[in-house]
C-alpha cells in the first residue's frame, strides 16, 4: 500500500533588501505555495525571528544554499562574512533541522588563497 504524499510546503529565504523582488517572481509560479522569509545571511539564525527559525527547524527536510558573493573586486572582509560566516549560519540551520534529509550546497567557480613559498 503506498503512503500519502504529504502536501509539500516551501520556503525561500532571501535577504530582506531582495524580498519584494523575490515575491514578484513568486507569484508567478504555481502549484504548493511558497513562504518568503527575509534575513540576513550574516546574522545569527539568518536573520530570522525566533518563531520564524524554530519553524524551520521543525519542518525542513531539504536546504538549498545557493548564497554567496562571486564578486571579486567585492572587499575581502565582505565576502568572507557573506561565504564564510553565512555558509555556517546555513549549517547551523541544517543541523538544528530535526527532518533533515538533503543539504545541496552551490558554491562558487573560484577558490583563492595566498600562495606559500
Amino acid at each position: 500500500m503506498l503512503k500519502p504524499i504529504r502536501p509539500a510546503n516551501f520556503f525561500y529565504w532571501c535577504s530582506r533588501k531582495f524580498l519584494k523582488e523575490a515575491a514578484g517572481y513568486v507569484a508567478q509560479l504555481k502549484g504548493a505555495p511558497i513562504e518568503l522569509l527575509g534575513g540576513d545571511i550574516v546574522d545569527m539564525h539568518l536573520g530570522l525571528s525566533g518563531d520564524e527559525y524554530r519553524r524551520l527547524c521543525e519542518s525542513v527536510t531539504d536546504i538549498f544554499h545557493l548564497a554567496a558573493i562571486s564578486y571579486l573586486g567585492m572587499p575581502r572582509e565582505i565576502a568572507r562574512r557573506v561565504n564564510v560566516n553565512g555558509t555556517q549560519n546555513v549549517l547551523e540551520l541544517a543541523r538544528d533541522a530535526r527532518g533533515l534529509k538533503r543539504f545541496n550546497h552551490f558554491s562558487t567557480t573560484y577558490v583563492s588563497a595566498i600562495a606559500s613559498e
